[in-house]
C-alpha cells in the first residue's frame, strides 16, 4: 500500500471513530416538570446531537394540541443548546391533535452538549402551557476511562413505562464480547450508569 493511500485510511478510521460517539441515558431523572402526561424515555448524546426522546400519554377523554417552540434549548451551567430539528412533534406554530387516550412518541434534536454536563434543564417558555423540565440528569462524564471496554445496551419499557428490561454487553478493541447483561429494571435504575456497572 503506498504512503498517500495509508494516509487515506488511516483518516477515514479516524472519521468513523470520532463520528461514532454515543452515550444514553435511559429513563433519567428529572426533578420537576410541568407536565405530568410527558415523559422522557432517553437521552442520547452524539457528536453532533442531543436527542432527547419522549413518551406522551393522552389519558383523558379529550383531543390535545401539541406542539414545540422553536426557541425551546437547553440550559447548563449558564451555556444554552438550541433546538435544531425534530422528530414527530411540530415547531409552531404548525400544531398536532392527539386522541383521547392515545399515545405519541417524538424526538427533539438539541445542539450537543459539552463532556461533563450531567445535570440540565429544557425550556421552552414561561408560559403556564409551556413544556420545561427541570434538573435533568444524565451520565455525561467529562473524560471517559481509558481502555475501557466499549459498552452497548438497550432499554425495553414495559406498556406504563414504569419498568422494563435491559439488555447490554461490552466488548473489547476487536470486538469480541467480553460480558453480558440482561435484567429488569425499575424507572429509576434504568441508565446508563447503572448499566455500566452491571456489565463491568
Amino acid at each position: 500500500m503506498s504512503i498517500i493511500k495509508k494516509i487515506i485510511f488511516i483518516s477515514l478510521l479516524t472519521s468513523i471513530s470520532y463520528s461514532s460517539y454515543c452515550q444514553i441515558t435511559y429513563l433519567p431523572k428529572y426533578s420537576k416538570s410541568n407536565n405530568e402526561r410527558i415523559s422522557i424515555e432517553s437521552v442520547e448524546l452524539t457528536d453532533n446531537y442531543t436527542i432527547i426522546k419522549y413518551s406522551y400519554n393522552n389519558n383523558t377523554n379529550s383531543y390535545r394540541i401539541m406542539s414545540i417552540d422553536k426557541n425551546t434549548k437547553l440550559i447548563a451551567k449558564n451555556n444554552s443548546y438550541e433546538l435544531i430539528k425534530t422528530v414527530n412533534i411540530p415547531i409552531s406554530p404548525n400544531t398536532y391533535q392527539i386522541k383521547p387516550y392515545d399515545k405519541k412518541k417524538f424526538e427533539i434534536y438539541f445542539e450537543p452538549l459539552d463532556k461533563g454536563v450531567e445535570i440540565f434543564d429544557m425550556i421552552e417558555s414561561n408560559t403556564v402551557y409551556s413544556f420545561n423540565i427541570y434538573g435533568i440528569k444524565i451520565n455525561n462524564p467529562l473524560k471517559l476511562e481509558e481502555n475501557a471496554p466499549n459498552i452497548s445496551h438497550e432499554f425495553k419499557p414495559d406498556k406504563n413505562n414504569k419498568q422494563g428490561t435491559i439488555t447490554g454487553k461490552a466488548t473489547d478493541a476487536s470486538g469480541i464480547i467480553v460480558k453480558k447483561m440482561r435484567k429488569n429494571a425499575q424507572k429509576e435504575q434504568a441508565n446508563s450508569m447503572t448499566i455500566q456497572k452491571e456489565i463491568k
